[in-house]
């Protein structure tokens, strides 16, 4: 997920930035290799990303998820919501978190 700098949040994987959801052991760039997108747009008024990973040994049975080839989808509070039921009652998710500055 990516919180822009308008506060908007968003889900990127799977989108048409990481078709794959499905990652390797190891380090992983964004947008992914087999990605129609080589980049991502800088649009906006500059201050911070932020980006939260939820890694889960099987794919969420969230009927929202959008599919690999979508733009990504914003999310609303409700699909937050189904988010954080779901990481709270998996044992097995890590949640991975940076953030960044955007500037002129």
């Amino acid at each position: 997920m990516l919180k822009d700098t308008s506060g908007e949040v968003c889900c990127f994987c799977p989108s048409c930035f990481a078709p794959q959801n499905k990652l390797e052991t190891g380090k992983t760039t964004l947008p992914q290799a087999d990605s129609p997108r080589t980049s991502f747009p800088i649009e906006g008024r500059p201050g911070k990303e932020q980006i939260l990973a939820i890694i889960t040994p099987k794919i969420p049975n969230l009927e929202w998820l959008p599919n690999p080839s979508d733009e990504p989808l914003t999310l609303t509070e409700d699909y937050l919501n189904t988010l954080l039921d779901y990481t709270n009652n998996s044992k097995e998710t890590q949640i991975l978190y940076t953030e960044y500055q955007v500037v002129k």
